[in-house]
């Protein structure tokens, strides 16, 4: 496999673009925040005693495609050790420009879940929330007797592909 030319690249900068090199040409998937569909690193492990490891997540219109992970393990060498994982396919229905983000009402969505998870013993009424990063941080109020919630319920928007790669 081609290794990436890394001399105009800055040497604290040399892991996280060999890495990035290395998914582009195993996925074909880049990390260019304009394009439809592309792969966002989530997390860099570097202990500085030899293999590295990145994880990235796959996003469509900069929504978190769920359950898409691909990893790559680097040696201290920056080259390429192993990959796991994969990205689904971005398959979408002839004559649709871009894939269904109508995710419906979160307020519905959680009451929902909150009513599911409590086997009905729990009304839950959203009062106000807060962008936190992805997700939307719900205040809530509570009917209930014998459940109580532990947290402030929370939504992210996400992707199911049904697809795998």
């Amino acid at each position: 496999m081609r290794q990436p030319d890394l001399s105009s690249v800055a040497p604290s900068e040399r892991p996280t673009a060999a890495a990035n090199h290395f998914m582009s040409l195993v996925t074909g998937m880049g990390t260019d925040k304009g394009a439809m569909s592309q792969a966002v690193m989530r997390s860099f492990h570097d202990t500085g005693k030899g293999t590295r490891i990145a994880k990235y997540n796959q996003q469509i219109q900069g929504v978190e495609v769920f359950n898409r992970e691909f990893n790559v393990m680097l040696n201290d060498e920056m080259s390429l050790v192993a990959t796991s994982g994969y990205f689904a396919r971005n398959l979408i229905p002839q004559g649709q420009i871009a894939p269904d983000t109508n995710f419906g009402d979160v307020n519905q969505a959680i009451k929902f879940a909150v009513a599911s998870a409590s086997e009905g013993q729990m009304n839950i009424e959203l009062e106000s929330f807060e962008q936190k990063g992805q997700y939307q941080v719900f205040n809530a109020s509570v009917q209930s007797d014998t459940v109580a919630l532990g947290s402030k319920p929370r939504a992210k928007k996400f992707i199911l592909m049904e697809t795998m790669a």
